[in-house]
């Protein structure tokens, strides 16, 4: 329950953060994917089901078409391929299932337009580009960023657990 109500926050904050503070700049802050990012580190660090959970929500709120993806593939990717908790293997599903988003989305705008015939569905393929290359050094600043945390400050608060 705690768990569940701290990674609600986390989900908030973040996501508080990002609308309004990374997407006004015009420059490459803008595409730090800050919410991918975390979910990512959520889904290997913390739990499968809540980082597809995380995903999924992220998927409806934003109605983007990568996030979904990631919360079907990212798991299967997690038990399957990526099984260990390494620093690679966190770099790995994030550039495999970023990227499997990415293709997803691309093949779905493509059928879509040809589909419609509409010029409106227009996507910006250069900020999803650079998105995919602030994701490693995103999971690599958020690893760091989560074992620093749980070394100094997580270690020191003490937590009855449950049972």
């Amino acid at each position: 329950m705690r768990m569940a109500f701290f990674l609600a926050l986390l989900f908030s904050g973040l996501l508080v953060c990002e609308v309004s503070f990374l997407w006004t700049w015009n420059n490459w802050i803008a595409a730090i994917p800050l919410l991918t990012i975390a979910g990512i580190l959520v889904m290997q660090r913390i739990g499968i089901v809540e980082g597809a959970a995380w995903f999924f929500v992220l998927g409806i709120i934003r109605l983007d078409i990568i996030s979904i993806v990631i919360a079907f593939i990212g798991p299967v990717l997690l038990v399957k391929l990526f099984s260990a908790r390494s620093l690679y293997a966190l770099l790995g599903l994030g550039l495999v299932a970023f990227g499997f988003g990415i293709v997803t989305l691309g093949v779905t705008h493509e059928l879509v337009t040809w589909l419609k015939d509409s010029t409106v569905w227009k996507m910006s393929y250069s900020t999803l580009f650079v998105q995919e290359v602030l994701l490693v050094p995103g999971l690599f600043c958020g690893s760091n960023l989560v074992r620093w945390f749980e070394r100094t400050i997580w270690s020191r608060i003490a937590l009855k657990p449950l049972s």
